[in-house]
């Protein structure tokens, strides 16, 4: 038979809430990582991907290039990734009857 332990130790922060300091940091680890994840997926993955895939490919009865597939798949991949944002935003709009900034920096 398994155990399985949870312990309730949190740690708390001597940072105050909504310190402008600490948000801008956020702000600016999230710009940096967003730079990261774009120029992977943008500049070094479509390298690899042209150079190990074969130059058409079948899917579905049609034949594409790999280059433009991997264009295909990114653009389906970015509005999967961004419909719901847009969909709960139109949801806010019309439960509370106005558009909201997610993030506020002043």
């Amino acid at each position: 038979m398994f155990t399985l332990a949870i312990s309730n130790v949190y740690t708390m922060s001597t940072h105050a809430l909504n310190d402008k300091k600490i948000i801008r940091a956020w702000a600016i680890f999230d710009w940096a990582n967003s730079a990261y994840s774009l120029v992977i997926s943008t500049a070094i993955f479509p390298i690899y991907f042209i150079a190990y895939t074969p130059e058409i490919i079948t899917l579905g009865g049609m034949q594409f290039t790999n280059a433009a597939l991997y264009s295909f798949a990114v653009t389906f991949s970015y509005v999967n990734y961004s419909m719901p944002f847009s969909y709960y935003q139109v949801l806010l709009i019309i439960a509370v009857g106005e558009s909201f900034s997610f993030i506020c920096l002043h």
